[in-house]
């Protein structure tokens, strides 16, 4: 029988901690404070001295669970909306970029989120935004901040892949309904919690959902600059997508040397646990939810990025229409079933054999969210199996901090090996072990 979670700190024990910090935003005693551990990720950490045990931590947290019930995001016309059980409710879907071609070009994307906000601030549509940013010189500190002003916005806004507690200046705006919010599917799955207990009945002016795959412990970033020969302690920033889209990462140290490195070595093995067991990427429970269009004929092109963006309620469509009539962001139309083929590889490791993860991951003796809807659609099958398996061990061992410190000084080529096995094994549907010629084909010689 799992055991039941009273506080946060049961819930950062399960190890299903999402670093969102919304439990600190609901305690009405103030016994919960954040603090770095030594992979410098944050944690929520309860004053037993204090806490009275009224379980409102845990029943904001995004990190037991969600529901996603059929009207969570309905408005009173549900006629126009559709459904599908891939990426949630919807009503229209876009390709579009931000009109302004320097904020096109700044942006991750095609900068149609921050387009969108400026044209928010400046008609006085919203009163400010909730974002988070990269903290200047502090790449381990990412700043939280309400934005009021629409210069503050208009250089792009930079992706984040580690974590950021967003959600513990929620109470911050007394008035929900006059500020508009920007963040992960955690995050919002946290705001609606949050939402729900403090504020019944009422709903932020516009809700921006960010697509998302998995989040990395800060202990990649450690790991990233010393694959590039310097310290974790010399890193003075990081940018995960400069240049043009879709972007490199590069690395920026204090002695003025920037290094291009590979992020996706990282991406299966410093993971925040939590992330594992996430069902949705495309953020089914925000207004709006923009993302990456990973279509054939966008890559490579050097008019700059597009962002897919999915219009899920009324009032979500409504702004995005306004945006567009204003000349901020240009966009078109484009069918569901292109948004879901450019997330396909995304779509099968998060919704594919989701549910085949978690029940490997319960045969391990690891915790897992509880989720009503927004599950996988089909079980899986045994290559899934074998990798989930893999997944598991692997991200399980590396939280100790002498494999960590191994995994630093391993062969690139074996870091490679490890993530191609991954990506073929959990974010495909097809067969990977038909002909000794194409497992030879794949991996290409070992190493010498």
């Amino acid at each position: 029988m799992a055991r039941r979670m009273v506080t946060v700190a049961d819930v950062v024990s399960a190890g299903l901690c999402l670093q969102c910090g919304t439990c600190l935003c609901v305690c009405p005693l103030n016994c919960i404070q954040l603090h770095r551990d030594d992979r410098r990720d944050f944690v929520p950490v309860v004053d037993t001295g204090i806490c009275n045990r009224c379980e409102r931590c845990v029943t904001v947290c995004p990190g037991t669970g969600m529901d996603f019930p059929v009207g969570e995001v309905s408005s009173a016309d549900d006629s126009l909306q559709r459904h599908h059980p891939d990426v949630g409710f919807y009503r229209r879907t876009f390709l579009g970029h931000a009109a302004d071609e320097n904020l096109r070009m700044a942006s991750s994307s095609g900068g149609v989120v921050t387009a969108l906000l400026i044209h928010l601030l400046e008609a006085q549509s919203i009163r400010g935004v909730l974002v988070a940013r990269a903290g200047e010189g502090r790449p381990f500190d990412p700043v939280v901040a309400i934005v009021d002003a629409p210069g503050a916005l208009n250089q792009g806004a930079p992706s984040l892949y580690h974590p950021v507690p967003l959600n513990r200046v929620l109470n911050d705006m007394e008035n929900p309904e006059e500020f508009a919010v920007v963040g992960l599917p955690c995050h919002i799955h946290g705001m609606r919690k949050f939402m729900r207990m403090c504020h019944p009945g009422r709903a932020f002016a516009l809700t921006i959902g960010l697509f998302c795959g998995i989040n990395l412990s800060f202990s990649s970033l450690d790991f990233l600059a010393r694959r590039a020969g310097r310290r974790g302690a010399d890193l003075t920033g990081i940018s995960y997508r400069e240049g043009p889209w879709p972007g490199r990462t590069v690395m920026a140290f204090s002695n003025g040397d920037e290094r291009i490195v590979d992020k996706n070595i990282a991406n299966h093995l410093l993971t925040v646990p939590r992330c594992l067991f996430c069902v949705d990427h495309t953020n089914e429970l925000a207004d709006l939810s923009c993302g990456d269009p990973w279509l054939p004929e966008l890559m490579g092109g050097s008019e700059g990025g597009w962002t897919a963006v999915i219009a899920r309620t009324e009032r979500g469509a409504a702004m995005l229409d306004a945006a567009g009539r204003q000349g901020r962001i240009c966009l078109r139309e484009i069918d569901m079933e292109r948004i879901i083929a450019s997330q396909a590889p995304l779509l099968c490791f998060k919704k594919g054999h989701s549910r085949m993860r978690m029940g490997v991951a319960r045969w391990l003796g690891r915790a897992v969210p509880v989720y009503s809807g927004g599950e996988s659609r089909t079980g899986g099958n045994p290559f899934h199996l074998v990798g989930n398996l893999i997944l598991l061990l692997v991200t399980t061992a590396i939280r100790r901090g002498w494999v960590r410190r191994r995994l630093s000084g391993m062969p690139t080529r074996i870091l490679t090996w490890y993530k191609a096995l991954i990506l073929r094994l959990l974010y495909t549907d097809r067969h990977i072990l038909r002909s000794a010629r194409r497992i030879r084909a794949f991996f290409g010689p070992g190493p010498k």
